[in-house]
This record gives C-alpha cells, structure tokens and sequence, in this order.
C-alpha cells in the first residue's frame, strides 16, 4: 500500500514540474530587474532648468532612469523620495511608453509596465509644486540620486554628498569697506591731524559673502599702514574677534604690520560674516602713508611734530614712583566719543602691588615673607539711573607694572593693555526671581567654588542695574599666576623690553613668579594680586552729569571711589546752540530712585519762562539759555511725594559752546511704610522659604499683600508688597500715601511661612499695630514705619505622666525625670518633674534647665534647648518600682525622639506610664539519689479560696539544676504567658503554689529568705522580688514516700520489663531450635 502511495505522489511531481505556469520560466531563469537613475531635474514654466522653486508655481521635473533588464510582463511601482514641500499636480498624464508618473507628498510613484515598454532607458516628465513656506529652495541633487539604484519597489535616499572642509588661507574673499582713523580720540579731520609721536586708531570694516566651504582654523589678512611710516607693536597675546551680532567668530594677531585673522567653527559655519577690529600704532615719521587694509584703506598725511617726544620702543623717558595714595581703589570715565556710551575704568587692588615690591626688597629679593591675602574680592558698581551696561564690553587686564631704580613699584607698566584677561572671566546671569543678595554671593563665591573668576549684571525692580566682578583671593587659594596669562605674555614682554637691564629683567621674573622657581620667590607666589577693569555703559537718560559711586569688598570691608562725566547727547546736544542748558534730575530722598512726572517752572530776572516735566529718568533739559538770572521752581511733585517749591537759582553767562549746568533735587514720600522679616535662631533653613503677610485695616480686611523668601537665618531680608493677593502689581514707595489713609490703624500680620513663633515690633515695641499720618510739608519729617517681623524656631516637645493599676495609691507622689543625649556622652539637657494625684490621671511633665528645679530655669523654649538634628532620650531614673512603659517615641522604648524644628508635623509628646508591679518568680530543682533522667513538672497557683489563677511547668534535664518555672493564664496554651504579675494577682491576697503530679517524688517549699513554705501574701511596688523555690527528692526505695500514682508507674515499668525479658528468651530459644533441626 505504501509503495502504491509513493508512486502516485511521484507521478503527481513529474506533472507539475511540467506544467509551464505564466511568468514562472522569469522567476527562475531571468535577472532581477535594477532601475539606475542617472539625472533628476526641476524646470520652470519656461522650461528651464531652476534649483530654486518659487512657491505655489506649476513646475515640471524630469527624471532619467536605465534599466539593466526589462525581460518581463508584470508591473511595478518605484518610489523614489523627492525633497520636503513638494506637492503632486492633479491630472498626471499615462504616458505611452508604458510608465505613469504620480507626484505625491515627498515622493514619485512610477508604475512601471513592462509588457508596454521597450526600452532600458526611460526619460519620465512629471508636474509638481512647492507649497510649504520656508521650503522654497530645494536642490534635487543634493540627494546625489546619481548613486542611486532602484530595486524591488524601493529606494534608499543616500546622504548628502558632502565637499570635505580644509584649512585655507581666504585673503581673497575678504572685502574692506573702509577704515576709520583716530588720533586723541577723534576722528583725523583737518583741524585734528596726525603728527609724528602720536598714537594712532585704525578701525577697519571688513564682510565676507559668502564663507567659502573651509574648515575652522582657516586664516585672512589684513595689512596695516606702512611700515615707513607707523610702527605697530606685535601682539603679545591674540584678541578676540567677534561679528557685527557681537558673537564670537575667532581671534587676530598683528605681525610685520600685518593684522593675522583666525576663524573659529562660529565663524566658518556662518553663510557670511562681517565685522571691524581696531589696532593701534605710533606715527614715526612724518610724509604720506597708505590707508592699508588691502588697499581699501584711508591715507594719512603725518605731520612734523614740533616737540619731539621719545621712541615708545625705548621705554619711558622718566620712570616715576607709583605714590601710595595713588594705589587704591579708584574709578575715572569719559565719554565716547561721537557715541551715547560712557566708558568706566577702575584700579582694582593696586595696594598690593605696592606691598609685594616692597616686601620683595625686604626679603633681599629672595625668598621671604609674604603680602596679605585679600579675601573674595568683588568690585560693585551700582549703576546710575538712565544708563545700562554694554554687553561685550567688559575689558580686564592685569597690570604689569616695573621698578624704579630704587626699587620702588613705578607707574609704569608692561604691554600697554596686552596682558588682558577678560575671556577668562565668566559671565553669570541672574536666575529667575533671583534676589540682589543671593546673587552677589553667587558672583563673589564663584571664584572659590568654580576656580573661575566671573562677573554679572542685575537689574532691580527699579530698572537700575549693578554689575558686579569677582576676582577671588588676591593672592591665596583661588588667585591665578602670572606665569598662565595668555601662554606666558609676561614672560614675553619682559624679554621684549629692550630699555631694562638683564638684571631688570631677571627682578622682575622673580617679583611675578615667572619661570623656574621664583614663584617661590614672589611675595604673591606668583599669584595675580592686581586688575584693571573697564566697560561701557549705554546712556539713555539724555545729557547731564553722571555720577557713579563704585566700591571694592574685600576682606569684608569696602573701598569706595566717586567720579563723574559731563555727557552729551549724540543725536541731540551735537545740533546745540552755544548756550547754556540746565539739567535736572529728580530723585527720591531716600531710595535714589528716578522720579517722573515732577513740573518745574523755569523763571528769568523773576519772569515766568516755560514749565518742563520729569521723563522717565527723572530728568529735565531746559532750552538754550541765554547770559541772566534764573530760577527752577517745583510746581507739582510727583504722585505720592510732597511738593519742595523751594527755587534753585542759578547764573547763566555768555559760553562759546553748549554747556550745561547739572542740578539734583529730592522729594519726600508723603508716607512710607517698610518691614522686614528675619527668622532667628540656630536651626537650618532647607532650601529657600518663602512667607507672607497682609496689612489689614481696623475692620481684618487685607489692603496690601506682602512676601519675601528667606534662606539664611539672621538675616534681614525686606518684605515686598502689592495691592493684590496674586503678587503682581508691586507697591512703589510713592504708592504708600494712597494705600494707607491718613489717621488710619492698621497691623500687619504674617499669614503662612511655617511653624516658627512669631513676633513683631515697632521701633522696638513689640507689636504690630501702627497708625498713619501724612506728611504734607516738605521741611517735615516724613512718618516712616518700619516694622521687624522676627519668627524664632520653634519646636514642640511635650511629655506626660501616668500611673495606672489596681494597687494602692498615696496622692502627690513625686516623679523625676532626665531628659538626656541619646548618643554620645549622653549629657542630660532638662530635669522634669510631675506630681501626681491619683491613680490613672494623666500629668503634664515640668522641665527645667537646673536640676534643682529652680523655678527660674523652668523650660518655655525647647529651641533655646536642644539642637535640631540631635537625639534625644527621655528616661526615669528612680521608677519608685513600678513597670514604666514610654510611648510616643522610637527606639526598643519608645522614649527616643529626633529634633526638627519649625514644623508641627515633627513635633513629639512622649507618655510615661507607670503600672502597679509584683515581681514573682519560681524555680524547680530535683535531688537524690533515685534514677533521673528528665521530666516535665507541673503546679499551679491558687488563692485563698483554693482557686487557680496561674498555671506553671518547668522542664527539668537533669539533677541538682534549678530550673525557672514559667506561668500562664490557661493551661496547655503558651500563648497565656504571664509577664505582669500585678495583672493577675491581687493586692493583699494570698497564694500557695502546689506541684500537680510529683510522681512519687518527695516535695519541699521554701522561699527566697530559706523560709518551708508554699504560700505568699501580695504587696505592690515594693521593688523586693518574693521567689518560692520547689525542690522534689528521690531516695533507691521501690515506691515513693507519697505514695499515689506513683505506685502504679512503678508497677507498669516492672510488667514492661518482665515482657522484654521473657519475649528475649523466647526468641532466644527459638533461634537455638532452629538450628538444631
């Protein structure tokens, strides 16, 4: 049957197999088909080839495709991806070479059949449009469809053909605009020329469109004057360059007079960049020079200059002595020129500079002493109102200053602004809702915790700003060395001085730390003690005086310095008349701020001219004033501030140029309120905590909210307010008067910020209830309430006494207790007492300080007490033998518990309970000389009326061991243990232990003083422990003493040993028979 299966199955094979089913030979035999494709192009409506597409436009592609096999009568679809934003055109035609072309989302579906081609290489037109914004511009070829090969439906979009970047030099397409020259700060004009001598500025504007495809460290250059003519100085270090945006694209160099360019990834990134870079150089003989900058330059006449002054490549003509008074701390400014910019320049610790030269001399110029370390430096500034700080415009160099002969430090110093440090210093900015103080320390700390000097700008809710600049310690552990400035620039500039000595030099290598080992020969170690900082600010607040009152802290105490500059307006004084214009700038009398909206009249010889207003800086600029008398009068004072009529004269005389006159007035808030909030104490604060507050009037109605976050404690910090509970619209000091009416009670109240205990005061009344008078006189003291909200730590520990039980109770028993470390030496920090008056009355405990219970040190703060953090254990030292259970607490008895202050949720109430107590024990020993080997006995403890209260047994192992009896409530149930006698027995009651079944055991009682007995009475809490000791003896008689069951044990043990020994025989004899047969 099997072979006949076989053999239909085989002819059922050979059929199919012969069988020619359509398209099967192609599949077997014919090469799969592969789709090259050779071009891909777009064509605008005109035909032409395009690789920008214009939007919402009919545009036509073209694709070229060869195929290696077209041997087959099937279809197949190709999906060919097509760049993003290109949309299909309805109506795509079928064209008759047997392919149809459909555009859809990014993508060209060909459908391909190949019974109606008959050609390897098809040329396929198709419609499409470009309808996304921003996708305009798409180059077909960038997908390098070239490489590209069609298989089976699919497509794999190859990467861009990408051109490899290399560094090059790309002089060529750099393009000059222009230059600008300067000389005293001015622009070269023909009544402000260059003579010989004369330090010259040569501002050159430069763009490059497009950036050539190459790669970071590519190079330009730019050629300076001639040579003939100016003398430039190499650069001793490069510069920054930056673009027109102020972002940083490389740095420059100058070299032979020639200014070397250095693109960084910014910049060779960049589709175009442009931007203009400043040199420096010394006209050294008089004719006409070129312009340079690649010939696009200006040329410049030098002129003979009639007073010759030195070479600059000769050093100073006279070194002087940097005088002391001269060293510290101070500030200058100028205006730039042509520009509403003011430039401030500060010297910052030139001291010790002074002090390390002269403690260099001292030590013999070896190694010796050295200078006073200068702790977290930081130079503030607080801006005046109506400028703002220029970004990028922060320039700090370290000054490198020589010796004169008598080794003094003298003025002069090394590289002429060469030795910058700026890119060294980090910019850090304000985070949100960030406070002034919190800042500053961030600033001021930077140094220490980041090893990275920094500086910042904050901006006050005024609108001022302050810019702040840590240069760490000078010297110490975060200073910086000289020897690490710019790759060793001093290093260079001190070989490059030609004017000094060989032993100049070598002083000066030691004086720095520069080289080998004279770091440990320099006073500083070698470490920055000096800086020079300047920056820009940005005038907005129009002409006037600008004063600035910067201060440097270091070692917590500060250094102040003053300067001012006259400015004027560029765009607006520039078109002024010779005459005299008045400024004036209106400020509040105790905060500074600028105050807008004040009316002045301005008068002449005693007749009314013109009334001016405020701006929003404050200020006001009469007209141009001719030569007579005048008088500014305050006609109406800003909202919220008494009126000051009192008049400002000033003399007005015949000038040559515009000149102004500078006046400053204040005003007096009709009312001011202010409070501050500090918490107190020596608990930490975790993170930033943040509190509120109502001022609310005589009725509890809120009419001000106040908050302010705190997170260091004892410290002040201010509490801001708004008119609504949201915290959005902030009340300004000149707001205060319309706020809080005139004759009003008021009180202000904080409404959350934690558990601490509160407290206010008021000019140092407790309190917080004020009333408010106006001020309407301007030679009145304004009323200013000030109120201190002050919340201490606070923790709430309680603790409680109890006794319980049935015993007897005399009232006014006395319980003391400790309250001690838990760990450690376990010192006790409070005594506490409780007396009692009864049984089951709980009982405040009373801690004090003194263990006498001095009512003096009776405890009210537990955080003046304890330490947050810290352990604690409450324990009773004499139980007056009772059993004390704690609860409330942790640890094996409950009477632990850890200090956390100013939240509730932490606090801890500890309960001392103390429970009548009996302390009961029996033991059961067996003795003799009978046989022993173990048992288990048992008793019970009845009362006086024969009843059981207790049930007992005790395992006994061997001889002559006691062995405690342990007691339960129910016999046969271990789980009845009894642990509290006083639960169980009664006071006054007596007891008598039995042995239930001593087995013909002789049985003795005694007690714990030796005493033959079985019974006990019960008196609690008398701290004696009453023990009953129960002894069985066995002498080598048959039967016991007792008689009982004991009788019948020893009976039934002789019977099962008479049957062994007689089933032994038996079994004996039986196996000797066996044998026998």
């Amino acid at each position: 049957m099997k072979k006949k299966l076989f053999n239909l199955f085989s002819v059922v094979v050979i059929l199919l197999s012969l069988i020619q089913f359509p398209g099967s030979a192609s599949s077997e035999t014919q090469e799969a088909t592969e789709w090259n494709i050779h071009a891909f192009t777009a064509m605008n409506g005109k035909g032409e080839v395009i690789d920008q597409l214009p939007l919402n436009e009919t545009l036509s592609g073209k694709v070229e495709l060869t195929a290696n096999n077209i041997d087959r009568l099937d279809k197949e679809t190709l999906t060919i991806p097509l760049p993003e934003g290109v949309q299909g055109i309805e109506n795509q035609t079928d064209p008759a070479n047997g392919v149809k072309a459909s555009v859809k989302t990014n993508v060209l579906e060909l459908e391909i059949d190949y019974e109606k081609i008959n050609t390897t290489n098809l040329i396929v037109d198709f419609g499409f449009s470009v309808l996304n914004e921003g996708q305009n511009i798409v180059f077909f070829d960038k997908f390098d469809y070239s490489s590209a090969t069609v298989n089976s439906s699919d497509i794999v979009r190859p990467e861009p053909a990408k051109a490899p970047r290399a560094i090059a030099d790309i002089t060529g397409n750099v393009q000059i605009s222009h230059s600008v020259v300067t000389v005293n700060g001015e622009v070269v004009s023909g009544t402000n020329q260059v003579v010989v001598g004369d330090v010259v500025g040569f501002q050159f504007f430069w763009k490059i469109d497009p950036v050539p495809n190459v790669d970071a460290g590519s190079t330009f250059t730019v050629t300076l004057p001639s040579s003939e003519f100016f003398r430039f100085k190499d650069s001793a270090s490069d510069y920054i360059l930056r673009d027109a945006e102020g972002v940083r694209i490389g740095t420059y160099k100058i070299e032979n007079s020639i200014v070397i360019v250095t693109l960084e990834q910014e910049g060779v990134d960049a589709e175009k960049i442009s931007g203009n870079f400043q040199v420096y150089g010394t006209a050294k003989k008089e004719g006409n020079s070129d312009g340079g900058g690649n010939g696009n330059g200006s040329p410049i006449t030098v002129l003979p200059n009639p007073t010759p002054t030195p070479d600059p490549e000769d050093g100073p003509s006279e070194v002087n002595e940097y005088p002391e008074e001269d060293q510290e701390f101070e500030k200058g400014g100028y205006q730039v020129k042509g520009q509403n910019l003011i430039t401030w320049k500060f010297n910052v610790n030139h001291t010790s500079l002074g002090e390390m030269v002269d403690t260099f001399q001292a030590n013999g110029k070896v190694a010796g002493n050295t200078i006073e370390e200068q702790k977290a430096g930081i130079l503030v500034d607080h801006l005046p109102a109506g400028v703002k700080f220029n970004n990028d415009s922060m320039w700090i160099t370290v000054p490198v200053n020589i010796m004169t002969d008598d080794g003094k430090l003298a003025t002069y110093g090394l590289g002429d602004g060469d030795i910058q440090v700026h890119d060294a210093f980090v910019r850090i900015n304000p985070k949100e809702d960030e406070t002034y103080e919190d800042f500053f320390e961030r600033v001021r700390n930077y140094p220490h915790e980041e090893m990275k000097r920094a500086y910042g700008v904050y901006k006050h809710s005024n609108g001022r700003e302050s810019v702040l600049v840590a240069v760490g310690d000078t010297p110490g552990s975060d200073a910086f060395y000289y020897d690490e400035i710019n790759g060793g620039v001093v290093e260079t500039l001190i070989n490059r001085a030609g004017y000094l000595t060989p032993t100049q030099k070598d002083e000066l290598r030691k004086l720095y730390g520069i080289g080998g080992d004279n770091a440990k020969i320099s006073p500083s170690k070698g470490q920055i003690v000096a800086y020079d900082v300047s920056f820009q600010v940005i005038v907005e607040g129009g002409s006037g005086n600008y004063e600035n009152e910067a201060t440097y802290i270091t070692n917590e105490v500060e250094k102040e310095s003053a300067t001012h500059v006259d400015f004027q307006e560029i765009g607006g004084s520039a078109e002024l008349e010779n005459l005299t214009y008045a400024v004036l700038q209106k400020t509040d009398e105790e905060t500074g701020d600028v105050l807008k909206g004040a009316e002045f009249e301005l008068y002449k010889n005693g007749s009314y001219v013109k009334t001016y207003t405020t701006n929003e800086y404050g200020k006001i600029q009469t007209d141009g004033l001719e030569a007579g008398n005048y008088e500014l009068v305050e006609s109406k004072a800003p909202s919220g501030y008494v009126l000051d009529s009192t008049p400002i004269p000033f003399t007005v005389e015949t000038v040559s140029k515009p000149t102004f006159v500078n006046f400053t007035r204040t005003n007096k808030n009709t009312y001011k309120f202010t409070a501050t909030k500090t918490v107190a104490g020596v608990g930490t604060i975790s993170g930033t905590k943040e509190f509120k507050f109502e001022i609310q009037n005589g009725a509890g109605k809120a009419v001000a909210y106040g908050k302010t976050s705190v997170n260091n404690k004892n410290t002040s910090y201010p509490i801001e307010f708004y008119k609504e509970a949201a915290y959005t619209n902030k009340i300004a000091d000149s707001q205060w008067g319309t706020i809080l009416q005139d004759g009003s009670q008021y009180k202000l109240v904080e409404t959350s910020g934690g558990d601490y205990a509160v407290s206010y005061s008021i000019g140092g009344v407790n309190g917080n209830d004020f009333t408010v008078t106006h001020t309407a006189n301007a030679s009145a003291p304004v009323q200013s309430v000030q109120v201190d909200v002050t919340n201490k730590d606070a923790y709430d520990f309680k603790a409680f006494k109890e006794v319980t039980g049935s015993g007897a109770f005399t009232p006014g028993k006395v319980f003391e207790f400790e309250l001690r470390e838990a760990t450690g030496t376990r010192k006790v920090k409070a005594y506490g007492k409780a007396t009692i008056g009864g049984k089951n009355q709980k009982t405040a405990i009373e801690f004090f300080t003194q263990a006498d219970y001095d009512p003096s040190s009776i405890i009210t703060d537990w955080a003046a007490v304890l330490t947050e953090g810290e352990k604690y254990q409450l324990i009773e030292p004499d139980t007056q033998h009772y059993n004390v259970a704690y609860s409330g607490g942790s640890g094996t008895n409950n009477n632990i518990f850890e200090v956390v202050f100013n939240d509730n949720d932490k606090a801890i109430s500890l309960e001392v309970t103390n429970a009548d107590s009996f302390d009961f024990e029996a033991t059961k020993k067996v003795t003799g000389t009978g046989l022993f080997t173990s048992e288990t006995f048992k008793f019970e403890l009845v009362n006086s009326s024969n009843i059981v209260v207790a049930y007992g047994k005790s395992a006994v192992s061997s001889k002559n061991t006691e062995v405690p009896i342990t007691f339960y409530e129910q016999a046969d149930n271990d789980s009845t243990k009894i642990t509290d006698w006083a639960d169980i027995l009664t006071e006054g009651e007596t007891y008598r232990l039995r042995e239930v079944d001593h087995s013909g055991y002789e049985v003795y009682y005694t007690n714990q003083d030796g005493a033959e007995t079985d019974s006990f009475s019960v008196t609690f809490n008398t701290g004696k422990k009453l023990t009953l000791n129960v002894e069985n003896k066995r002498t080598k008689i048959l039967l016991p003493k007792t008689g009982g069951k004991g009788i019948w044990n020893q009976l039934l043990l002789s019977v099962v040993i008479l049957f062994i020994v007689v089933g032994s025989a038996f079994t004996i004899e039986y196996r000797r028979r066996k044998v026998g047969e």
